[in-house]
């Protein structure tokens, strides 16, 4: 007979959310090539109410040139040398590897599901309800 309170829930909901979030991230890492680029502009998107920027991106394979949007958080001056991971079967598709720049987008979309698991198991569950899984009923 196994018990699970309301914590333990809340806690294995939490790995799985985190693992389903970063699966495409670690297998583009487990296949992915390294090299490094450099930052060849930044472009600044005008908007009504905010304006958004990013940095373009070139490194170079075989003699063949590849350019790529860097995300919107990072900032860095031109012709900067960044770290790039690439996906070696389609080199366009290449981020700029770092922790913010590679790793913090799945981590901000799985706090929205970890939110939702939190309210839930925290609000309709009291500390003394449990689950427990392989008991017998008996009549």
């Amino acid at each position: 007979m196994i018990s699970f309170g309301r914590m333990t829930i809340f806690c294995l909901g939490t790995i799985i959310i985190l693992a389903v979030c970063y699966y495409s991230r670690i297998n583009f890492w487990l296949h992915a090539k390294f090299t490094t680029g450099t930052v060849t502009n930044s472009v600044i998107i005008k908007a009504r109410y905010d304006n958004d920027s990013y940095d373009e991106v070139e490194f170079s394979l075989d003699s063949t040139e590849y350019f790529f949007k860097g995300q919107s958080i990072l900032h860095y001056p031109q012709l900067a040398k960044v770290p790039v991971i690439y996906n070696p079967i389609n080199p366009g598709d290449a981020k700029i590897f770092t922790l913010l720049g590679f790793w913090s987008m799945p981590l901000a979309w799985s706090l929205i599901p970890i939110f939702l698991l939190y309210a839930i198991i925290f609000s309709f569950w009291s500390s003394s309800d449990v689950i427990t899984i392989g008991s017998k009923r008996e009549n």
